[in-house]
């Protein structure tokens, strides 16, 4: 593999270019990425700022207040509700994930938190 080509072949400057990259002296510098980066965290400051937070504070005592725990994602999103179980387990909260060797029957005073990034849900399957 030639050192010099960033993305080790082919096509290194198509994707170069699709990305805004140039390479110098053995370090990426990106023209896109800085305002990338602020665009995103504009985006992110508008979403919150028309978030509720007492929402947000219900849903963070219904957790706290509840027995057991157990989350389930579809598609992708189970990635991100895995690691939401592992910052609830960090603080010791009573976490598990569906479809581990260790998840508990649910009861009343249980919380049972669903995310699914689909606009029409359809079955899916841990």
């Amino acid at each position: 593999m030639n050192e010099n080509k960033l993305f080790g072949g082919k096509n290194d400057e198509t994707i170069q270019t699709f990305f805004g990259l140039r390479q110098t002296g053995g370090t990426v510098m990106t023209r896109a990425g800085t305002d990338l980066f602020a665009i995103a965290l504009g985006e992110l400051g508008g979403v919150l700022e028309r978030v509720d937070e007492s929402i947000i504070d219900a849903a963070c005592a219904m957790l706290a207040g509840a027995q057991k725990i157990a989350v389930y994602g579809c598609g992708r999103e189970a990635l991100q509700v895995k690691g939401f179980a592992m910052r609830l387990y960090h603080l010791g909260l009573p976490i598990s994930v569906v479809g581990d060797m260790n998840t508990p029957p649910l009861a009343a005073g249980d919380v049972f938190l669903v995310s699914s990034g689909r606009a029409k849900p359809r079955p899916c399957s841990p």
